[in-house]
């Protein structure tokens, strides 16, 4: 794989090189004279790989800004969801540092690498297989789009469910800027933990025509939980840095060119660590003899192994487009990325060797090659066309290693106490796909868009466990080696039409259909896993209509009303063994679910300082059908427990609130010596979870709200702001996730915290020249 990506790009990007060009007219860096009929005040987005008001789009967008998440001292992704209330994020103690999101409560409630996201997430015009491969801090940013349903016909992969676009700023000729920004915040976790966060970008005029942009970022957080093992594991905190460096070449001419590479490497488990929420009689007495109360406040663990995580991302992409004096563009974009990680994890808890050792090496690679041909805008007819390649790899190494508490005692039937594997799982992919997409102007106000993709993928697995030393005496000595080779494909049409009308110049009413697609995948080969055992493609059907409207040139007012159905869709659930008792998580095609509802958003100037904003969704997501999702611990037959598996048809989804959304009150007033005054304040709200889709009682994570706000003062010209903020400002803690702790029995739940589950006080700086 690795041979190969050098060879391609050694032979793409040199001539790119070469040509000394520039970057593509459907940018980041598109300006509003580029996008006929822009008012004031409207947001430009790119939801549609072409520059376009957000306003005339017919699909359900919300749009995070620079601006909004600097006002909030936002730059982490997982506090997206605070501005996107349709936005959710998944998270999985088995992989820590993976930012797993979720739009409309539907995502991939997997922890298995070789399970393809259902929400796609593209940074730059790159999908990524994983979003492991390139979603870390956000530095030098323009906006983020997040994309509500079916969005993979243009964006290539795994996006049945939605597309979080993330969009960067590109270098500016002609101009020199330098920009700077600097924070410190105590966030009242465990302890008062600090949390620094820097980064600084410049651009550079090369030639009148061609510029550079480079931006570098740190950051770094203490421990947001406590150990209360004296000579346990102590440091849970993080540390981030990373760098990204751009070359945009403009002669003119129609031809432009854009290279960009980045890299950023993570040390610290941050936000990936768990504490122990509730207690059975199995552990009780442990917790009590290391001053632990198990609670759903508790910040404390007692682990003895290490529980750390690293892991490394890099990328490198280059893109070619040519305009012909037609207007017409032809655009090829090619990038390399990796993602390479090591973690472990001390998975009891515990003062004591149950389950210590839980350790992980990833590597993922991909390589993507996009040809596209696009019309110009504002004309009656639209069109773009295009051929997608992907080419990924993805592999894991596991090693499981536990005494049970037993001290390495023998059984009574002589076998050894220990509880372990050694598996490595292996996957190849090969995606090929053609796509087309037009929009025909009918009259002055109805517009028909209508486009199609088919989709080839081609999967080749390979995977290994053994024992070695190690036995499983739960069910006797383990299974020995074992060796999988396993091959399947897939080929599928998506498709998209919608309908667009004009009531008025500032009405926009849309209906659109479309079918999603998400490729299939296959289990891990794990013991007691059924060897790589394929797992079929998921499908969905989209129904949504909305309103776009802007009133009294002061309020932009958009709402949306979807139904959702996925058949085939991947689920992990329970998959009970000859042995009583005793069986394994897989992934399978056993669940259709629906989801249906209202999202919107809008912001209305009530006077040209003052301006007020939200967003806000009501989603009703189920399980249609799910007849074999795992029981917790405990669950009886009268409570539908049979054979270790439940029915959860008629459950909600996990991680699925019926409702939340966000309101902000955003003043600036401008000051006679020539200072500017900003002020901020929002709140965020969101109904009851479940984490567990048997509904289990236990991890139930309750409704709540919380507030931020902040006061800054800025420079002539904001050539240097300076911002006093709070976060959570009211201390409401709340968990990102919640779940068995597989060593214990009945009743023993751990959970894991965001840095936004605390209140937090901080200062930030910014600087711009």
């Amino acid at each position: 794989m690795r041979r190969a990506a050098r060879l391609y790009l050694t032979c793409v990007f040199l001539p790119l090189c070469a040509a000394a060009p520039a970057h593509a007219r459907d940018s980041a860096a598109i300006g509003r004279a580029d996008v006929p009929d822009i008012a004031p005040g409207e947001i430009i987005v790119t939801a549609q790989r072409r520059a376009e008001s957000l306003q005339k789009v017919p699909l359900s967008v919300t749009v995070a800004t620079a601006e909004a998440l600097s006002e909030r001292n936002f730059s982490d992704p997982a506090q997206l969801p605070l501005l996107v209330p349709s936005l959710q994020l998944t998270s999985f103690l088995a992989a820590p540092g993976a930012t797993n999101f979720s739009v409309r409560g539907i995502g991939t409630a997997s922890f298995s690498h070789l399970i393809e996201p259902t929400v796609a997430t593209v940074i730059d015009g790159i999908v990524m297989s994983r979003p492991e491969m390139g979603v870390a801090e956000f530095s030098d940013l323009a906006r983020v789009e997040v994309l509500n349903g079916p969005q993979g016909m243009l964006f290539g992969k795994n996006a049945s469910a939605g597309l979080v676009n993330i969009v960067t700023n590109r270098p500016v000729i002609g101009r020199t800027e330098g920009v700077a920004n600097v924070s410190y915040e105590n966030v009242e976790a465990a302890g008062n933990a600090a949390y620094v966060k820097a980064n600084a970008t410049i651009n550079l005029p090369l030639t009148d025509i061609a510029a550079a942009r480079v931006t570098g970022f740190v950051s770094t957080h203490e421990s947001l939980l406590g150990n209360k093992n004296p000579t346990g594991f102590k440091d849970f905190g993080r540390t981030q840095f990373g760098v990204r460096a751009k070359l945009l070449i403009d002669p003119g001419e129609g031809l432009s060119a854009y290279v960009s590479g980045d890299y950023t490497k993570s040390d610290g488990m941050g936000v990936g660590a768990y504490a122990p929420r509730s207690e059975g009689p199995a552990l009780a007495g442990l917790h009590a003899a290391a001053g632990i109360v198990p609670s759903p406040s508790n910040l404390y663990n007692s682990v003895d192994a290490p529980t750390d995580l690293h892991y490394e991302t890099a990328g490198v992409q280059a893109e070619l487009a040519y305009a012909f004096p037609s207007g017409v563009t032809l655009t090829n974009i090619i990038g390399y990325r990796s993602y390479v990680s090591n973690h472990t994890i001390d998975l009891d808890l515990l003062q004591i060797d149950l389950l210590n050792t839980v350790a992980a090496r990833l590597r993922f690679e991909q390589l993507t090659e996009e040809l596209r041909i696009a019309s110009p805008s504002g004309g009656d007819f639209q069109y773009q066309a295009g051929l997608f390649y992907y080419s990924g790899f993805a592999g894991r190494k596991d090693r499981i290693r536990g005494d049970i508490g037993m001290m390495g005692a023998p059984t009574p039937d002589g076998s050894a106490t220990w509880l372990g594997l050694n598996a490595r799982d292996d996957l190849h992919t090969r995606s090929y796909a053609a796509y087309a997409q037009g929009t025909y102007k009918l009259t002055d106000k109805l517009s028909l868009t209508a486009g199609g993709r088919v989709t080839r993928d081609d999967l080749h697995f390979l995977g290994t466990h053994d024992n070695d030393d190690i036995f499983i005496t739960i069910a006797g000595d383990g299974p020995g080696a074992s060796r999988y080779d396993r091959r399947q494909g897939k080929t599928n049409f998506s498709w998209r039409v919608s309908g667009q009308y004009a009531f008025t110049p500032v009405i926009n009413g849309y209906v659109t259909v479309a079918r999603g697609y998400k490729g299939p995948g296959y289990n891990l080969s794990w013991a007691g896993n059924p060897g790589g055992e394929a797992v079929g493609a998921e499908t969905s059907m989209n129904y949504e209509a909305g309103f776009k409207t802007r009133l009294f040139g002061r309020l932009l007012f958009n709402v949306s009303a979807y139904w959702e159905e996925f058949s085939d869709f991947q689920v992990q659930s329970f998959k009970a063994s000859g042995v009583p008792g005793v069986g394994s998580f897989i992934v399978q095609n056993a669940g259709k679910l629906r989801a249906r509802g209202f999202e919107g958003n809008f912001s209305l100037e009530v006077t040209p300082e003052f301006t007020l904003s939200g967003a806000g969704a009501f989603n009703d997501a189920i399980y249609l059908s799910f007849p074999g999702a795992p029981c917790y611990v405990g669950q009886t037959a009268g409570q539908g427990c049979v054979g270790g598996v439940v029915d959860a048809s008629g459950h909600r989804l996990v991680n699925a609130p019926r409702w939340s959304g966000n309101i902000a009150a955003d003043y600036r007033k401008p000051l006679d010596s020539g200072l500017t005054l900003r002020a901020h304040a929002d709140v965020f709200a969101q109904a009851r979870i479940n984490f567990s889709p048997n509904e289990d009682p236990n991890t139930v994570q309750p409704g709540y709200a919380t507030v931020n706000a902040s006061l800054a003062v800025s420079g002539r010209d904001d050539v240097w702001t300076l911002r006093a903020f709070c976060r959570n400002c009211f201390d409401k803690r709340f968990v990102t996730s919640i779940g068995g702790t597989v060593v214990g029995g009945a009743g023993d739940y751990g959970q894991s915290f965001a840095i936004d589950s605390f209140r937090s006080f901080g200062l930030a700086l910014g600087l711009r020249y």
